[in-house]
């Protein structure tokens, strides 16, 4: 009964693709206005090729989350059962940031979305509270297999906090140097924005990404041990309690405006992340153990 759903609603998430893909070849500015209109805000689109890539792309994530849903026994609901109480709680958190962003980006004098604002102030104090965590998980006795794994990624969350307020250039007041201004496309010292036009189609992909890895962790897990024969690299892979959040990152992939929003939740995710992994060996708020990542496993199949 699943498969038949599964081609069923494959059939008609074609139907559509194969309707717009029509529109667009027989009326390419009507089809352009439509998008400007309904999926723009009413703002001109300057890089028609990469809307129109990422017209496609979300019917390929439509397409991934009926795979998903159809590889998958557990519903989204199913899933925040089983989620801890902390992910519980920072999920309808992430929920309520996501509902503020789109019922206040509307109006583009809010003073929430303007050059290091609320929202942007907050993603850079996340990411580098993400990595101050990470770093303290790195050097804990219970997680000595995945110290390196967790050492890379607290680094990296460093740099997003960096990138996010370009290396302090707007609290301390220094100029871009010349050579990296004629090349960056808001003249700032940050290399983010040397890839600004396609910087959004980055965004979409990587947390499609992120959708796949907390959806499918236990079958990732499964794989990447018969892969390699090494337990540690299980930790390179997110709880499956964590798997709650993948619902979050697949609705950001087709969001019509993902920059600061998807910046926001990942730098928030990372803190939960971080928090579980702190947690793992102790009591949640509702006196339920977190397991690691390898009892996890044993436990999925």
């Amino acid at each position: 009964m699943r498969t038949k759903l599964f081609w069923i609603a494959m059939f008609a998430l074609a139907s559509v693709f194969a309707a717009n893909l029509l529109l667009l070849l027989l009326t390419p500015d009507k089809y352009i206005h439509l998008l400007e209109v309904y999926a723009h805000r009413n703002h001109p689109i300057s890089h028609t090729g990469l809307v129109l890539c990422r017209v496609q792309f979300a019917f390929f994530v439509l397409a991934v989350l009926l795979w998903l849903t159809l590889k998958s026994e557990a519903t989204i609901t199913s899933r925040f059962s089983e989620a801890s109480a902390l992910n519980k709680v920072a999920g309808l958190l992430i929920v309520a940031v996501w509902i503020a962003y789109d019922a206040l980006n509307w109006r583009t004098d809010s003073i929430w979305y303007v050059e290091d604002g609320l929202f942007e102030s907050a993603t850079a104090v996340l990411a580098m509270l993400t990595s101050l965590l990470l770093l303290i998980v790195a050097f804990d006795r219970r997680h000595q297999a995945g110290r390196l794994l967790h050492l890379v990624a607290s680094f990296l969350f460093f740099l997003f906090c960096m990138e996010e307020i370009s290396w302090g250039q707007r609290i301390f007041g220094w100029q871009t140097p010349e050579t990296l201004a004629a090349v960056n496309y808001q003249q700032e010292t940050n290399v983010h924005n040397l890839f600004n036009p396609v910087l959004t189609l980055i965004r979409s992909a990587f947390t499609l990404l992120m959708a796949v890895l907390l959806l499918d962790a236990a079958g990732l897990r499964s794989k990447l041990i018969s892969l390699f024969r090494m337990q540690k690299l299980v930790q390179a892979i997110p709880f499956r309690q964590l798997a709650l959040f993948g619902y979050v990152f697949l609705g950001l992939a087709i969001h019509p405006d993902n920059g600061e929003l998807s910046e926001e939740i990942f730098s928030g995710f990372g803190v939960v992340y971080a928090m579980n992994l702190l947690l793992v060996g102790r009591e949640d708020f509702r006196g339920n153990v977190i397991l690691p990542a390898s009892v996890q496993l044993k436990q999925s199949h």
